[in-house]
């Protein structure tokens, strides 16, 4: 049995990670303070990935 990962999954991961790197890491704090999703990160990771 081969349980080897996809190449485009590896992909998806690491562009899932580098958003978040990018644009949620830096503000998560305040994410977390204020309970707040702010809604343009639905769209641009959209746009991202």
């Amino acid at each position: 049995m081969d349980f080897t990962i996809p190449d485009i999954d590896t992909e998806y991961l690491s562009a899932i990670k580098a958003f978040v790197d990018k644009e949620i890491d830096p503000i998560a704090d305040e994410i977390d303070r204020q309970d707040f999703r702010p809604p343009h990160f639905f769209l641009r990771i959209s746009e991202d990935l």
